[in-house]
């Protein structure tokens, strides 16, 4: 999706499916940014309200073992 990234307050150990942010674009509309794996969070790629277009990469993930 296009708009602009709202990130959730998460660092660290994240599960999948666990919540990394929202997307909002017109009309009211925010979609889920989620995990897709276990994985440590390493840093966010975009700043806040960045604008980001679909496809593109939003966050570092390590998903190697602690």
């Amino acid at each position: 999706t296009t708009g602009r990234f709202e990130p959730a307050t998460v660092s660290g150990r994240i599960a999948a499916g666990q919540l990394l942010g929202h997307i909002t674009g017109g009309r009211g509309r925010a979609d889920e940014v989620r995990a897709p794996v276990d994985a440590w969070l390493k840093d966010l790629l975009v700043r806040p309200r960045q604008l980001v277009r679909a496809g593109q990469a939003l966050a570092w993930l390590d998903v190697s073992p602690a």
